[in-house]
């Protein structure tokens, strides 16, 4: 009933079937692979059936019926009473004895066999629930045992009905037998086929994808919405004042409220109607519409399982309302059972690995080939189904829906997961043969070329897999390092060049040359990863310590470009501010203004483009490899070190040394400059994109330490995530290619003086420029300090030789010569930038707000008096504050990128304290009726509570420190003023200490007098302020004291007239004078 009344609702089935219907339903490989009219019928009645075989025994009752009725009517038109009726009742005996025979013999013989054969085998929890189905003997077997039981109820009935009736209930047995002869053939059919390896792999590929996948991905959704109904645009993220959060926002929060049905035992949720959702959330917010509470109002609508029901909600700071808890509650439908009880797809995953851990356990190398080619194949078949174009027309796949929103795993990383646990099996045969890790290695390759569009996950987890082949390669030899068998030795080194040969196969089937601008290419994204993957070969082989591996992992980053054929093309636009270049670029659209910038006045090219971006990359990713390696040279290693640290930057291969492609290797310390400031990635238009990449490549050698770690302890981190961590390299670098004195490129410096970079981001340049001599000038210390005894740590790999000295001193000599240049490039424009008035009327703007805006001018003790906004005050109430030797840069716009921010907050922080000092300046000197004198803290308070009573609605301002003390300690120590009045309430005003004899007394923020002032608060009545025009009161002028100086002085100037009433019966106030140092004779 509830469903029908839920049909026009947008339902949580609907939702999930939808994004069914608009994905699977329309992709190619899937209609391609769609079962055929009975193949759809025998798999439904498998599935459910008890519930066909009611239907069969049902239907050929009905049809028993039906034949019974209409044959006196048929007698009457036709010739049909010659028939001997009770011919047709002799087969009875012999249908019941074949059908008993068929299921307790053939069914059970045949059953047995298949589960014996699969017995042994890795992946029969898969096979034998998938054959159980798609053969249909369980729906046979039930079938056969109703046909039985109706037989025998037709052997009760026959004496009680006529010859012709029973003939009719003969006729619908004998087309039952026919039915279950058809599902017997059926059966058989498909058993010969599960036997079958081709035909099993056949079978179970297409239930994967007409069966498992679909109902897989229709129960991750279903999860997925329940979770996060907001994020999937189900349900709002807000409603009124009400927030939609997750249920981690929630997970320590235990002062929330929430709503529960109970009496669910054994229930499962099966579907959610959010229009009834939307609707009792809508009328909520309708409800609290009124709200004055500041509270943040937040609701969680992730239903979770309880003892015996479910929470449905939480929510926190308003009250449900009881007609929205009752829809909220019937929000929900429930059932017995779980709606998806289909084998799921990570299930079936064992089907196409199993085979494969099979044929490594009984080592058979040509089957496990072919096992793993049916997994390629598998695995890529199941991918095309599950792809499909999302609503942003971009590539998406299901093989990225994870199991849950938080830590869930998708399918993606499932099918890695064993794909990882099949390469650690094939490594640890390395010692008898190289064939299975062989076989493995091209597993990965071969589903990359299988899979027609990719999206980055499926990329990125395929090029993972194929890398971490070498760490189990080099964990391998790790634990094995003692190998007498000259054989295994043989085929270790063999299988490590074959590593490097398939590593850098991939050439084949990733394409960096041919990377076109967009948001997504998959050569560029599968470069990038590929080289990500080629510098964790050089992290891993790094961090076991191997120099061979290291040698060829550092050789084949060396020779990427030339193996991917980045060094064919000539590269022509040398306009380009081309150092500013990376791969992140190749996905900005050409009308971006970094393009533009770029570009420099040049014409696009996107051969040239690719060239300059990838070999920029190439540069940064070996500049830090070689800090890797100097970070963790020794005495032991600092030889091979070197010898790699000089391959990375000429960019020649260390295993051959043969001429390279390479035009532009690192050979002065200019290059390395604009590696770094490029690696830094700060510019006017940046994102940080491309440093947070560079970022996850130094982390991966952050790990290198991780077995030194003990479990459970927490560790800082090292902090080798940013450019900076490295600067001490750069440095060593920059030093050992300072044999003369070097400039800045015109490239480099006319890159570094374009629109790419801002003001700002110059003067951090600048910063960073300037650490970079502090390191050299601290390695020159080092160096005089050591002469006689050590070399400088780290410096020794780069350079041992008597010039060190000298190499840094032209270091050092250079540095400050190219600092100079861009120091004097960012004074010129800073000279040449206009002063921007509208900036100028920003400040005052900001200025103006603590009179005006109601979150400044409630600030202590302007909230004591009313505000009045006048159009003129006499010139004696003007107040002027001036603000010297102020940057020029603040008040220009031309050389400030848009996103950055001024310093008007900072200038204007001033004004509080000014305008409280105005304030008090006026108050005590108001004009009051006695003057006392007070030689102790104790005795002003007497003195005050002696006059408190005489005062209407009094008020005590106090800028004595003694009488501040005394109040402040008071609050812990009660005995100090036992004999008064006196609370601490607490306020939110910071200037408010205490009320004393219902007195409330605030600290005076005025240090000429060391006083208290007691008055009454009608005396406080309005402050006047003049308009400076319609939305300030305050008005700002810059000067600079000549134009081409670069710093002036901000004058804020203002008009306010403090107003105190002087109304006789408020005319009673007194001034207290403490003198704090001072007692009575």
């Amino acid at each position: 009933m509830k469903r029908f009344i839920w049909l026009p609702c947008n339902t949580l089935s609907k939702r999930i079937n939808k994004d069914i219907k608009d994905t699977f339903y329309k992709n190619d490989n899937f209609l391609r692979n769609r079962w055929g009219g009975l193949e759809w019928n025998i798999v439904r009645w498998s599935t459910e059936y008890l519930k066909y075989s009611f239907i069969t025994l049902i239907a050929f009752s009905l049809f028993g019926i039906l034949i019974s009725l209409s044959i006196p009517l048929m007698i009457l038109v036709t010739p049909l009473d010659s028939i001997n009726w009770e011919d047709y009742t002799e087969w009875q005996t012999t249908f019941l004895s074949g059908q008993l025979t068929v299921l307790a013999v053939v069914y059970p013989l045949v059953v047995g066999l298949v589960s014996v054969l699969f017995q042994n085998k890795a992946d029969k929890n898969a096979i034998l629930p998938v054959y159980q189905i798609y053969s249909g003997f369980m729906f046979a077997g039930l079938s056969g045992l109703f046909l039985s039981a109706y037989l025998v109820i037709g052997y009760l009935i026959a004496p009680h009905i006529s010859t012709i009736s029973y003939a009719a209930f003969s006729i619908s047995s004998a087309m039952w037998v026919l039915l279950n002869i058809s599902l017997t053939a059926w059966f058989f059919v498909q058993t010969f086929k599960i036997l079958d390896d081709s035909s099993r792999e056949k079978i179970m590929l297409r239930y994967t994808i007409q069966e498992s996948c679909i109902h897989d991905v229709k129960g991750r959704l279903s999860s997925f919405l329940l979770e996060q109904p907001s994020t999937l645009g189900v349900i709002k993220e807000k409603y009124g004042y009400i927030k939609i959060k997750s249920s981690i926002s929630f997970y320590s929060n235990k002062g929330c409220k929430e709503i529960v049905r109970g009496n669910l035992e054994g229930k499962y949720i099966v579907d959610v109607n959010y229009t009834l959702i939307n609707l009792a959330l809508h009328i909520q917010s309708l409800l609290l519409k009124n709200n004055k509470d500041k509270s943040e109002l937040s609701l969680n609508l992730s239903p979770v399982k309880i003892n015996g029901g479910f929470r449905l909600a939480r929510y926190q700071g308003f009250e449900i309302n009881p007609f929205v808890r009752f829809v909220l509650k019937h929000s929900f439908m429930f059932s017995n059972r779980r709606t998806n009880k289909n084998l799921k797809l990570s299930t079936i995953v064992d089907t196409f690995v199993g085979a494969a851990h099979d044929s490594i356990k009984s080592e058979n190398s040509k089957e496990f080939s072919e096992n793993l080619d049916v997994l390629a194949n598998a695995h890529s078949e199941i991918a095309s189904v599950l792809s499909f174009t999302n609503d942003n027309n971009e590539l998406d796949n299901w093989m990225v829906l994870p199991s849950n929103s938080f830590l869930g795993r998708n399918y993606l990383d499932e099918f890695s997961s064993e794909y990882y646990q099949l390469a650690r099996l094939a490594v640890e045969k390395l010692n008898n043969s190289s064939s299975f890790f062989h076989d493995m290695l091209y597993l990965y390759k071969k589903i990359y070329v299988r899979r027609d569009s990719l999206v980055r996950q499926e990329i990125n987890s395929l090029l993972q897999g194929a890398g971490f082949c070498w760490f189990l390669l080099i964990d391998w030899r790790k634990h094995n390092r003692q190998i007498d068998n000259m054989r295994a030795e043989a085929t270790y080194n063999r299988m490590l060049l074959d590593f490097v040969g398939y590593w850098e196969g991939w050439q084949h089937q990733i394409h960096p040359s041919k990377v076109v601008i967009s948001d997504y290419d998959e050569n560029l994204f599968a470069s990038s990863c590929h080289l990500k993957e080629t510098i964790n070969m050089i992290s891993v082989s790094l961090s076991a310590g191997n120099i061979e591996e290291l040698e060829w992992s550092v050789d084949i980053l060396c020779r990427w470009r030339q193996s991917f054929d980045i060094d064919d093309f000539s590269y022509r636009s040398q306009s380009w501010h081309s150092s500013a270049l990376n791969h992140y670029y190749l996905k900005k659209p050409l009308d971006s203004p970094q393009w533009h910038i770029a570009l420099n006045g040049s014409e696009f090219n996107q051969s040239d483009a690719n060239i300059v971006c990838f070999s920029n990359l190439n540069k940064d990713l070996r500049l830090i490899a070689i800090c890797e390696l100097i970070r963790a040279s020794n005495e032991e290693n600092s030889s091979k070190i070197k010898k790699l640290v000089n391959s990375l930057m000429k960019g020649r291969g260390v295993k051959s040394q043969e001429p390279s492609n390479v035009p532009e290797p690192i050979g002065n310390a200019s290059d390395i400059i604009g590696a770094y400031i490029r690696q830094l990635d700060w510019g006017k238009y940046s994102d940080n994109a491309y440093g947070n990449w560079l970022g996850e490549c130094r982390r991966l050698f952050n790990d290198s330490d991780d077995e030194k770690r003990v479990s459970g302890r927490v560790y800082t981190s090292r902090g080798r995530s940013n450019a900076q961590s490295q600067s001490e390299f750069f440095v060593q670098i920059a030093i050992y290619i300072s044999r003369k004195e070097w400039t800045l490129t015109p490239e480099l410096r006319s890159t570094i003086f374009s629109e790419l970079f801002s003001y700002t981001n110059r003067e951090s340049i600048l910063y960073e420029l300037n650490s970079w001599i502090s390191i050299a000038e601290n390695y020159a210390n080092t160096l005089n300090a050591e002469e006689d005894s050590k070399v400088i740590p780290h410096m020794s790999i780069l350079d041992s030789s008597e010039d060190t000295k000298n190499l840094i001193e032209t270091f050092i000599r250079s540095m400050n010569q190219a600092i100079s240049e861009i120091k004097e490039f960012q004074k010129e424009s800073l000279r040449h930038s206009k002063i921007d008035l509208a900036v100028v009327e920003e400040f005052a703007q900001e200025a103006s707000r603590y009179f005006l805006d109601k979150d400044k001018k409630d600030f202590y003790p302007l909230s004591l008096f009313k505000i009045e906004l006048c159009d003129y005050l006499e010139s004696d109430f003007q107040r002027n504050y001036t603000f010297k030797s102020v940057d020029k840069y603040n008040f220009t716009t031309e050389i400030r990128s848009s996103n950055e921010k001024s310093n008007k907050e900072y200038y204007a922080r001033f004004l509080p304290d000014r305008i409280k000092l105005d304030i008090f300046r006026s108050i005590f000197d108001f004009n009051y009726l006695y003057h006392l004198q007070c030689y102790s803290d104790m005795k002003a308070i007497e003195l005050i509570v002696e006059y408190i009573p005489s005062i209407e609605n009094p008020i005590l301002f106090v800028s004595s420190s003694s009488v501040l003390n005394l109040l402040n300690r008071a609050k812990y120590q009660k005995e100090l003023l036992m004999d008064f009045d006196i609370s601490y309430r607490s306020e939110k005003e910071r200037n408010y200490i205490c009320t004393l004899e219902g007195c409330d007394i605030y600290r005076a923020h005025y240090t000429d007098v060391k006083d208290c002032f007691l008055l009454s608060r009608g005396v406080l009545d309005t402050i006047a302020v003049q308009k400076t025009n319609e939305n300030g009161v305050v008005g700002v002028e810059y000067n600079l004291e000549n134009k081409d100086h670069l710093l002036g002085s901000i004058k804020y100037t203002y008009s306010m007239d403090v107003r105190l009433s002087a109304e006789p019966k408020l005319s009673r106030s007194m001034r207290f004078t403490v003198h704090d140092n001072l007692r009575a004779t």
